[in-house]
């Protein structure tokens, strides 16, 4: 974890650190606390069961398959395992977002009361809408950015999320 916090982003780390809790806590409750070197295709099938058998469905099951391959693939390269056993358990079919649409009536109640009492955080709300940055990068912005005579916003690589700056 500390070596990988060098390089990730927080919310990636607290990810791995959740991945590492759960499953942590598996090994020790179901396997006596077994090595990470002795964890096999069938203690990685085990695992992603009883995930699934506890309610984990489609997206965040293979999220968490995702996880475990992605640190089975460190285990290996630093030589704590020989094996990856999330490396041929396949994905589950995932069921597609249920959006709804917010009625043009419920948005402008919305917009009304956001006028009157968080006009910048109705600001914000369109400038997301509008411009297609995420709300992680309009909190981060400057008024440096905000080009207005030219009609642009500059997001510098330091605030997005790519860490590629973009217009």
């Amino acid at each position: 974890i500390k070596e990988k916090e060098v390089e990730l982003r927080p919310d990636t780390m607290r990810s791995y650190r959740s991945f590492r809790n759960v499953f942590t806590d598996w090994i020790d409750a179901e396997c006596n606390g077994m090595a990470i070197g002795s964890v096999n295709r069938i203690v990685g099938v085990r695992f992603m069961d009883s995930l699934f058998a506890d309610g984990l469905r489609g997206r965040s099951f293979n999220n968490r398959l995702k996880q475990g391959r992605s640190f089975f693939s460190w285990c290996i390269e630093k030589c704590y395992a020989k094996e990856n056993p999330f490396a041929s358990i396949r994905p589950k079919r995932e069921e597609p977002k249920k959006r709804i649409l917010i009625p043009p009536a419920t948005r402008q109640r919305i917009t009304d009361y956001l006028k009157d009492t968080k006009p910048g955080f109705l600001t914000l709300c369109h400038l997301v809408y509008f411009s297609l940055i995420r709300p992680r990068e309009a909190w981060r912005l400057k008024v440096e950015n905000v080009h207005l005579s030219d009609g642009y916003i500059y997001l510098p690589e330091n605030i997005t999320k790519t860490h590629y700056s973009r217009i």
